[in-house]
């Protein structure tokens, strides 16, 4: 990508999540717990982009072609980063819900605060002006703004056994697994949505 003069990023976001009694990662306590998630993981992505804008000029990086993309948890947190613009936007879930105890461990869930983070605040914005989404969904399709000129490309397979490419609960297919998830979009309908 660097021959073709692209500047490129790979980031780390905070990952995890509650699980519940008896079960690991990547099952859920609840429905918040991926949507909690989800939002934290955009955050720290809102937060690279800053940190690459407000360097532009030590990277040659041009400012205002700036994509984001990623995949399965990538595809969510890529589409979240994208979409998510409006703090009257941000889901209940993220603000400051019930403590869940799981075994001898309190697990508390304060507010997780706007939906810019708090990481390099300054003189740019998180704005991307395009979204990769390979096999990742969303839980409320109306954050996406039509009039926003954004170009998406979506991949996913129609039959995705954990990212259901309509409307479903991931992991969907695998019906003696414990299913604390909501009910999410992938790429087919958002596709749809557009």
């Amino acid at each position: 990508m660097a021959s073709k003069g692209i500047v490129a990023a790979t980031i780390s976001y905070r990952l995890g999540f509650v699980p519940p009694t008896g079960f690991d990662y990547p099952f859920t306590f609840d429905q918040d717990e991926i949507i909690r998630a989800v939002y934290r993981g955009m955050q720290d992505t809102k937060g690279a982009i800053r940190f690459l804008k407000n360097r532009h000029i030590e990277d040659s990086t041009d400012i205002n072609n700036v994509f984001v993309g990623g995949g399965s948890a990538g595809g969510f947190v890529a589409l979240a980063t994208t979409y998510l613009d409006l703090n009257t936007e941000k889901p209940e879930a993220v603000g400051d819900i019930a403590n869940i105890k799981r075994g001898n461990t309190l697990y508390t869930r304060p507010d997780l605060g706007t939906i810019d983070g708090h990481l390099n605040i300054g003189q740019s914005d998180a704005s991307v002006k395009g979204v990769v989404n390979i096999t990742g969904g969303m839980a409320n399709l109306n954050i996406i703004d039509n009039n926003q000129d954004i170009y998406a490309f979506h991949y996913h397979q129609t039959m995705d056994p954990v990212v259901y490419c309509g409307a479903n609960k991931p992991y969907w297919a695998f019906p003696v697994i414990p299913n604390n998830y909501p009910l999410i979009y992938g790429s087919c309908e958002i596709l749809n949505y557009y």
